[in-house]
């Protein structure tokens, strides 16, 4: 029975020892496992760690050449260059009026003193009715553009009637009431560009109805066949670019434009700061073509001459 017991005691010992050598063995070869899986995860995550810093590099250099270009302004912010034209004297005409040679500045009207052309601050300006009401670009209200340019005129001088002398700086934003405008989104940009290629066509259409389009009408043809009417895109251009005539069109001869629309087409400025690719204030005719996707071998590069 002793003997049985000790044999018993053996086997015990041997079985324990035996599954202690295969849990080792299986415990080194789950801890291998592991080790190599945590190299592979350590590898990946260096080439993340890699990637990162190419893209900081890239965020870097891209940064940097931000800083180096010019901030591009919307086209209708204010700027030293569209400051209002001081008043100037003509030659005088003998036997005519003096003021008839005799420009004046904003908010002015030439007077007769002593048989000489004077320029006066407006001393009244004519009512109107709320149709007339024009927005300044510090968003106040007033009642028509003549009693802006009054205001400025009054302010400017440090006349008695000013009202306000943030006046002195006074200038008109758009024609209308002040008002909240809408932001231009990206798609509502697109779609203007189309409604100002098919706007164009009818207006020059509009005007070969009333014999006004002079010598135009070949390119109002022209521009009947054409996707994006081309011609009629050109034909506008050729419009405004005409003091002077530089083949750019300025922002003082887009003032009027920008005037009449910004407060019924959010898109306009928007518009017309994409078309100025170069920032530098004004739209080349390459500018305008490429902004309203015309292809060069169906447009003129010209305009006709001016008619006197």
């Amino acid at each position: 029975m002793r003997n049985v017991l000790v044999f018993l005691l053996v086997c015990v010992f041997a079985s324990a020892a035996l599954a202690s050598k295969i849990s080792k063995k299986e415990k080194k070869e789950m801890l291998l496992k592991e080790l190599a899986d945590e190299q592979q995860r350590a590898e990946k995550l260096a080439e993340e760690v890699e990637a990162l810093d190419e893209e900081d590099d890239d965020e870097s250099t891209e940064e940097a050449t931000n800083k180096n270009l010019p901030t591009k302004k919307a086209f209708d912010d204010d700027d030293d260059d569209d400051e209002e034209e001081e008043e100037e004297d003509g030659e005088p005409i003998p036997g005519r009026n003096p003021c008839e040679a005799k420009k004046c500045g904003r908010g002015m009207d030439c007077v007769l003193k002593k048989n000489q052309a004077v320029c006066e601050c407006v001393s009244k300006c004519r009512q109107q009715d709320s149709r007339h009401n024009v927005c300044s670009k510090a968003n106040v209200t007033f009642e028509t553009e003549c009693e802006l340019d009054r205001q400025f005129c009054l302010c400017s001088h440090d006349l008695e009637g000013c009202k306000d002398q943030a006046f002195k700086k006074v200038k008109l934003d758009y024609y209308g009431a002040c008002k909240k405008l809408p932001e231009c989104l990206p798609q509502q940009l697109e779609e203007f560009r189309a409604r100002v290629q098919e706007w164009l066509f009818r207006v020059m259409k509009d005007l070969k109805a009333r014999k006004n389009l002079a010598n135009y009408e070949d390119w109002l043809n022209a521009a009947k066949n054409e996707k994006h009417h081309g011609h009629a895109v050109v034909w506008r251009f050729c419009q405004l670019d005409k003091k002077p005539r530089d083949t750019f069109m300025s922002r003082r001869e887009l003032q009027f434009t920008i005037h009449s629309l910004k407060g019924m087409e959010q898109c306009i400025v928007p518009f017309l700061s994409d078309c100025d690719n170069n920032a530098d204030r004004k739209i080349s005719l390459e500018e305008w073509e490429n902004c309203l996707n015309l292809e060069k071998d169906e447009v003129p590069n010209h305009c006709l001459p001016l008619m006197e």
